[in-house]
């Protein structure tokens, strides 16, 4: 899922930008926009029934009608709705206001920020360089990218139906893995996929989020290569903060449990290779 973080100061036409930009997106994928409302909290209406189970305390309040659903979703992490959004299969999120949190950004108006991909851009602009945005990814997301490339070209029928066949394994430097069977007719037999958290160095922070994504770019492609035909996808989930919650995604198709967790461990030690995973 492509990340497109836009900032401005108030009045500045970011709104007036992100609905133009939001029609042109729509053409290629799902799209998704967050709005940081800062300090002017959104009204649920009064008395309403969704609105009174979420002040009831529900994690999650849900209103369905002919036309939509509305949700009123407790947790405010941005990193925790971009998991939602990243897990539903959303291609390009489109998030506004959020001036702190180290994003890149196109800027509108005179804002001054060290994170400007575009200041004040034409919309062909924006377009022709969605590559430059960055990638947020889930463990689901990455799975289900594989499924999609792979599995369908192996004639695996899709959706593949899951079923956890057991508990998540835990490594001793605190990835986590999750393993999921793949249908009998499949050539290949497993899903296995690895969260590697990371903490990284000032100077890997100052080397910018691009160079991460170069890296498991080519992690991908080189570990694809050398264990044909198993399949390999790396993913990033919060790289751009790096100082606390940075994760490495692994997602590995293999045809048995022995080669998949053998290609996992292959991947992570190319990820430690190339870079210095600080506290992991």
């Amino acid at each position: 899922m492509k990340v497109i973080n836009i900032i401005g100061h108030s009045c500045s036409g970011k709104t007036t930008f992100i609905s133009r930009l939001v029609v042109e997106l729509k053409g290629l994928g799902p799209v998704a926009t967050i709005k940081h409302l800062g300090h002017h909290n959104y009204s649920l209406e009064k008395g309403k029934d969704t609105t009174v189970f979420f002040e009831r305390g529900v994690n999650i309040s849900a209103g369905i009608d002919s036309e939509k659903t509305v949700l009123a979703i407790r947790d405010n992490d941005l990193a925790s709705i971009l998991d939602l959004l990243a897990d539903q299969c959303i291609e390009f999120t489109v998030i506004e206001g959020f001036k702190t949190i180290g994003l890149p950004a196109i800027v509108i108006g005179d804002l001054e920020s060290d994170k400007v991909l575009f200041r004040n851009p034409v919309l062909d602009e924006v377009m022709n360089g969605l590559d430059q945005f960055p990638d947020y990814d889930t463990l689901n997301g990455i799975e289900a990218g594989l499924r999609k490339a792979g599995l369908k070209a192996k004639g695996c029928p899709l959706p593949c139906i899951e079923k956890s066949i057991g508990p998540v394994v835990g490594w001793q430097d605190g990835t986590k893995t999750k393993i999921l069977p793949i249908p009998d007719q499949s050539p290949m037999g497993f899903v296995m996929t690895v969260s590697i958290p990371a903490t990284l160095t000032e100077q890997q922070y100052s080397s910018g989020y691009a160079t991460f994504q170069k890296i498991v770019a080519g992690i991908s492609t080189e570990i694809s290569q050398d264990y044909y035909p198993v399949q390999v996808a790396v993913g990033l989930r919060n790289c751009w903060n790096f100082s606390t919650c940075c994760e490495f995604l692994i997602a590995v198709v293999a045809e048995d449990f022995k080669t998949a967790s053998f290609v996992v461990s292959a991947v992570h030690e190319q990820i430690k290779r190339k870079i210095t995973l600080v506290g992991n």
